[in-house]
């Protein structure tokens, strides 16, 4: 089962939002975007999928590259 933290739909465009509350950056949270870039990929709905990860603690987001 996954469930990203956030997704926003306008159009065909999705954008997919993951939190994190933590001090610390890692990779894994990027993939972790990418496996849900991917899922909704394959709903075949969307055209166009952004990512990001957002360290809300940091104050900081992440565009996900795939």
């Amino acid at each position: 089962v996954r469930r990203p933290d956030r997704v926003m739909i306008d159009g065909q465009r999705a954008v997919v939002i993951d939190y994190k509350f933590g001090h610390t950056k890692n990779d894994i949270h990027h993939r972790q975007v990418k496996e849900y870039i991917a899922l909704i990929r394959d709903m075949g709905k969307y055209s166009k999928i952004e990512g990001y990860v957002w360290y809300i603690a940091l104050g900081e987001a992440e565009k996900v590259i795939i």
